[in-house]
């Protein structure tokens, strides 16, 4: 049975989960020869999601004109998404790995069936705790009903070598054991039932004290 992109996995994603799905598709097209013929919607898809950005940043200013122009921003990234997906649906060789590679949940039509694609954790933010190395990640799970736990990994060297953390089945995780006076840098997966998991999240450094 044919595999078909499912729209439903980012039309009612709420505005601050809608960016990072964006941002991931983009990525993931733009690096895929496999895709070439689809980069003129991508990059158009980029530049609105670039604008919506814009627009919600200037919506929490307040303001029937701010908030106006921000619901516009996003009816048009969503658009857009439509239409990418109208087309690789289209051109879909019929496997789940044309949606998947592509950074979109796809699905057989067929109830309970469905090849989720999970979605890395997003706006990832540190709290110091009292303890000398050692802080709270708090962070953001686009879908967190299909997250059955997240994992993190950590970096001394700037992102040459990572290192095995802890998880959390939550949307936040305490960190222990951090050397002082260093730089650090976070990442985080989602990783869900049958051996599914997320790409990695955007890292975050911070320089410990």
């Amino acid at each position: 049975m044919k595999m078909t992109i499912k729209k439903i996995a980012f039309q009612k994603l709420p505005q601050g989960a809608l960016i990072p799905f964006v941002q991931n598709v983009v990525n993931r097209m733009t690096e895929q020869p496999e895709y070439a013929a689809f980069l003129p919607k991508v990059q158009a898809l980029h530049s609105l999601n670039d604008a919506f950005v814009a627009a919600l940043a200037q919506s929490t200013q307040g303001g029937a004109d701010r908030t106006a122009v921000k619901k516009e921003a996003m009816a048009a990234v969503l658009q857009s998404l439509n239409e990418l997906v109208n087309d690789l649906n289209y051109h879909s060789n019929g496997q789940a790995t044309w949606g998947v590679n592509a950074g979109f949940p796809v699905s057989d039509g067929r109830n309970n069936s469905a090849t989720r694609n999970l979605l890395p954790p997003t706006s990832l933010r540190a709290l110091p705790q009292k303890v000398s190395g050692e802080l709270e990640l708090r962070y953001v799970l686009p879908d967190p009903k299909l997250v059955r736990t997240t994992g993190l990994e950590f970096s001394l060297d700037k992102g040459e070598s990572w290192q095995n953390g802890t998880y959390s089945s939550g949307q936040a995780m305490r960190i222990k054991g951090l050397p002082s006076g260093k730089s650090v840098m976070f990442r985080l997966r989602s990783i869900g039932s049958r051996q599914n998991q997320s790409g990695w999240s955007e890292p975050l450094e911070l320089n410990l004290i």
